[in-house]
């Protein structure tokens, strides 16, 4: 993410100083493009999260069922001679 930020600060910082006479709108649109880009960004970052927390759960959830299986196992296997 910061590397996308840092890419389009220069960006825009060698476009201001190639053409000075930028309008105010068009820098105001480089910014607007940048916080929407950054915010794109984040978002995506925050849902990575959500499912890598999401797949520790299950992960967690397969495993205790696994071994309550293996218990259930050995209890029947003890039973059984």
């Amino acid at each position: 993410m910061s590397q996308l930020k840092q890419s389009l600060e220069q960006l825009k910082s060698k476009i201001t100083n190639l053409k000075p006479e930028l309008s105010a709108t068009e820098v105001i649109k480089l910014e607007e493009e940048l916080k929407a880009l950054t915010s794109e960004k984040d978002g995506e970052l925050e849902y990575m999260q959500s499912l890598q927390c999401q797949l520790e759960k299950l992960k967690d959830f397969v495993t205790s069922h696994l071994k309550c299986i293996e218990t259930l196992k050995v209890r029947f296997s003890k039973q059984q001679q």
